[in-house]
């Protein structure tokens, strides 16, 4: 299975994300656990370049890009803003960030994920996963 899809909005990408997974689950026989580790990384991943990336605006898309083979999920979600450090993303889970609302996705990412890595000249986050987890 091979997707290459471009989004604007949330609300879209929710949708696209769920279109994905039940592809997925039809080729796979996804279990539950599986299921969810793409919904949250994809989802975060989306949500984060549709916020942090394009800043909402409803000019740049993001393109998610989702292979299947060998029983291994691979994607990329690729936005239109200015790409940041991965390295510069603080650790949610220390003082004083713990009580802040957001902040966790690309830990949630790398903690779902068997890979992640984000290339910044690319302005791409990119995991994998295994479809027999």
């Amino acid at each position: 299975m091979k997707r290459e899809i471009s989004l604007q909005t949330l609300p879209q990408g929710n949708a696209l994300i769920d279109q994905i997974v039940s592809d997925l689950h039809a080729l796979y026989e996804l279990s539950s656990a599986c299921e969810s580790k793409i919904r949250l990384a994809l989802g975060e991943s989306v949500h984060n370049a549709l916020q942090h990336g394009n800043l909402f605006d409803p000019s740049k898309q993001v393109l998610i890009r989702c292979a299947a083979e060998s029983d291994m999920l691979y994607c990329e979600v690729v936005d239109e803003g200015d790409g940041f450090d991965v390295m510069d993303v603080p650790d949610p889970r220390t003082e004083p960030l713990l009580d802040r609302e957001g902040g966790r996705g690309v830990l949630l990412i790398k903690w779902v994920s068997d890979h992640f890595e984000y290339r910044r000249a690319e302005r791409t986050a990119a995991f994998t996963i295994n479809l027999k987890s």
